[in-house]
């Protein structure tokens, strides 16, 4: 066995979960033989330049990079800089006719043009899936995909819910950090999807607004980091997003979390005639914080798919996810209908119409409250009525754990560490220090738009009907934009608990994500003008 299969299978093996993929842009150029970031930019230049000029992505470069930018910094402003053009040609051109009706609805719905080119031209790629490059590789990647947690990346294209075809995907952002996720059998594609053309993370704007909302990404991927080995596919080290993202979450940890971590951080890069094929350790430095990563430089990457695929689990990720899906939908609806059956665990073809119901020991030996069962409408309802009388310890060490890793962080949580003293658990303590500002609780879209002309949440309700669920919905939109000092806390209490009043069951019933996402911003926002002690 290779000494690196050797040395891969024994990381593997010292923890019991399954790994995550991290997975980039040159796993697709490796596989699909795709353009690189500079090489799809110069294509779409080409394509929206006035002229057609094959220097086109130089004219643009020239018109933007006035400072000698970087790459990773000039990139999405040279996007920018062609959007307008590419957008003419788009609605103009009779060569995008087909695609002008193929994409009508976005169209009419402002979706970027660009944007909607860059999904085309991916999503025309789909064809070469059955036939990639390095077919042997891609087989044995097909062949482990029941020894992977799941997979994160940057890409675009479709080729990875080929690969790993019964794994659920998360598009975007914003319906990554807004949905209930397992970390079993899924796909979060962070800077979207050829599928969507609108959830891509393009332009200099775009990333403006995603790097506004890194710290909630963060806070999300932490667990995946702490409790799972991680290899990187397609990444370089000095990856810009992936050092952002490496950042960001190495001030979370503490000296042994920080080893543990360097331990099972695996990059996998392919071999050259100046790279030759090896294994290093390698320590990196992010703001201070020093850890370790494992660079694999292999030209066959298929022996480390195999070293993957030793694992034993007891059972395939997609079986742990519909049990852990269905349990929790059981928990937490207040009127299950499900069915509940004794059935085979492997016997998955019934898995969606299915409940499963697991339970040890007794409710006291719970606790007298019952905290492990505690759900968000709990907190929320307590912070707004301060009636609960919680045991803050309980709260802290037994709930929110638990349901900030469910719930992306949309929680109430500086009610209950005020005043604590001691560590605080991870999840808890990476929260405190995320959102200790004012700031970090809003939505960059909305408060870059135009100001108010109204400078009190009382001058803000006037104007809608707060019985409408879209008059609510805006009304809570627009006091998100309000000024930190025009905000009075007991004013925007009495306004959260008026619209809980008119919706007391917005937690158990559907609504539109968006009323429900600014219910909980405000929520949050009242929590960290009341309780927060360490304001920034």
């Amino acid at each position: 066995m290779p000494r690196i299969v050797e040395e891969l299978r024994q990381s593997l093996s010292e923890v019991t979960s399954l790994p995550f993929l991290f997975i980039g842009s040159g796993f697709s150029r490796r596989y699909l033989d795709l353009p690189d970031w500079k090489g799809l930019i110069d294509f779409f230049a080409k394509e929206a330049h006035p002229e057609g000029s094959e220097f086109a992505y130089q004219l643009y470069k020239n018109e933007v990079d006035t400072d000698n930018l970087p790459q990773e910094q000039l990139l999405p402003l040279i996007a920018k800089a062609i959007e307008k053009d590419y957008t003419l040609k788009f609605l103009t051109d009779k060569k995008f006719a087909s695609l002008r009706e193929k994409y009508s609805e976005q169209i009419n719905r402002d979706v970027s043009c660009l944007k909607i080119g860059i999904a085309e031209y991916f999503d025309s790629i789909s064809s070469a899936f059955k036939s990639p490059m390095y077919q042997d590789e891609v087989e044995s990647l097909k062949a482990i995909k029941g020894k992977v947690s799941g997979v994160v990346t940057t890409n675009y294209d479709t080729f990875l819910e080929y690969i790993f075809d019964d794994f659920e995907s998360y598009v975007g952002q914003e319906e990554l950090l807004f949905s209930q996720i397992y970390e079993l059998a899924e796909i979060y594609k962070i800077h979207g999807c050829c599928s969507l053309p609108e959830s891509l993370v393009v332009s200099a704007d775009d990333y403006s607004a995603f790097n506004k909302k890194n710290a909630y990404l963060a806070a999300k991927l932490l667990t995946i980091f702490l409790e799972h080995p991680v290899i990187f596919i397609g990444y370089s080290l000095n990856d810009p997003n992936i050092r952002q993202i490496l950042g960001n979450i190495v001030q979370c940890l503490n000296g042994d979390q920080l080893q543990k971590f360097s331990n099972r951080l695996f990059f996998l890069v392919r071999a050259s005639d100046t790279r030759p094929e090896s294994v290093i350790k390698i320590e990196k430095e992010f703001d201070g914080r020093t850890f370790g990563v494992t660079e694999i430089v292999r030209n066959d990457f298929s022996e480390i798919y195999n070293s993957i695929g030793l694992a034993t689990p007891r059972y395939e990720p997609r079986i742990l996810r519909a049990l852990k899906k269905n349990l929790y939908e059981l928990v937490t609806s207040n009127d299950p209908q499900g069915k509940l059956h004794v059935l085979d665990i492997e016997d998955t073809d019934n898995m969606d119409n299915v409940d499963f119901v697991m339970g040890v020991g007794a409710w006291q030996q719970i606790g007298d409250e019952g905290y492990v069962s505690l759900e968000p409408v709990d907190l929320f309802e307590d912070l707004l009525y301060d009636n609960r009388k919680y045991d803050k310890v309980k709260i802290v060490n037994l709930v929110l754990p638990k349901l900030l890793k469910m719930h992306s962080n949309s929680l109430p949580v500086f009610k209950y560490v005020q005043g604590l003293e001691g560590d605080l658990p991870q999840e808890v303590y990476c929260y405190v220090t995320s959102f200790s500002t004012f700031d970090s609780h809003l939505n960059a879209t909305i408060r870059n738009k135009s100001p108010l002309d109204v400078h009190s949440i009382l001058d803000v309700k006037r104007g809608y009907n707060l019985e409408d669920e879209s008059g609510a919905r805006k009304c809570l939109e627009e006091v998100v934009k309000l000024k930190k000092e025009e905000i009075i806390a007991e004013d925007l209490r009495g306004l959260l608990v008026e619209i809980y009043e008119f919706y007391p069951n917005m937690f158990r019933e559907e609504r539109k994500p968006s009323f429900m996402s600014q219910f909980r911003k405000a929520m949050k926002i009242y929590d960290w003008m009341v309780y927060c002690d360490d304001k920034k």
